[in-house]
């Protein structure tokens, strides 16, 4: 009896350390599955990297403009641009293929140029934001109180020959209406430099020089440069089609606004 009850006292105390030792060995992380747990480790890590990397192309690839203010980054010299979508409210303008409606189409390519103007650095003013009418006259004194490089007023033309399509560019004169002054020879000049710069880049017809009307919408102040922009004809369909495209006109403002600039930064 003594001798069991030895051996057992003996025995009791590697008993217990065999039990530990067994259930360290269930519970421990071998070799082995080092691994497999650190490969999901380095899954999550890149799965929250790539949402990382997501979020970060996605605000860089961003740029809201939400004010006339422009970019500084761009240039070290601002210009002063009115964009005159013309016609809103009750004046819709002509209507056109597909019942496109003018004052519509104005807004909304000034809205694009305005930006791309921003873009480069030009400070930007629209004369309405809206389906209104504002009077000219509201426009013309609004506009003069900015002291704009250029007043440019968005138009879509307009024919009963449908194949007539493409951007036209005019300049204003008086003609033979009484109570309209001639423009200054400053603002001739800025005119003459904005719309060649226009017609050479977009390819435009008649390069040699500015066709110039009288358009009661362009009897701004005679000391202010002002251009007739003809964005397309509204009578024509492949013209509407493509003023309605979101990307087409999101390419074809970029442009325009480098040619004014261009026309712009040339010296006197």
């Amino acid at each position: 009896m003594h001798i069991l009850r030895r051996a057992a006292i003996f025995l009791l105390p590697l008993l217990c350390l065999a039990g530990v030792l067994y259930l360290v060995d269930k519970w421990a992380i071998h070799p082995k599955d080092l691994k497999s747990v650190s490969g999901e480790k380095n899954v999550v890590a890149e799965a929250h990297q790539k949402n990382v990397d997501y979020k970060l192309r996605t605000v860089q690839g961003v740029a809201p403009i939400t004010s006339s203010s422009p970019n500084k980054n761009k240039t070290d010299s601002f210009f002063t641009i009115v964009l005159d979508p013309t016609h809103g409210g009750d004046d819709v303008g002509n209507i056109g293929y597909k019942s496109a409606v003018e004052s519509n189409l104005n807004l909304q390519f000034a809205f694009k140029l305005a930006r791309a103007l921003r873009m480069r650095g030009v400070k930007v003013y629209l004369t309405r934001m809206e389906d209104v009418n504002t009077p000219l006259d509201t426009r013309f004194k609004e506009a003069e109180k900015k002291t704009p490089n250029l007043f440019l007023s968005i138009n879509c033309s307009y024919s009963d020959v449908r194949s007539l399509r493409g951007m036209e560019i005019y300049g204003f004169t008086p003609a033979e209406k009484q109570g309209y002054s001639t423009k200054t020879q400053d603002a001739m000049v800025v005119e003459n430099r904005v719309s060649l710069a226009l017609k050479e880049d977009l390819d435009l017809p008649y390069k040699s020089g500015l066709e110039r009307k009288f358009f009661e919408f362009l009897a701004v102040p005679a000391h202010i440069p002002t251009l007739g922009l003809f964005i397309g004809y509204i009578s024509n369909a492949e013209d509407v089609e493509q003023l309605e495209d979101v990307k087409y006109v999101d390419t074809l403002t970029e442009r325009i606004a480098a040619s004014i600039e261009k026309g712009l930064q040339k010296k006197l």
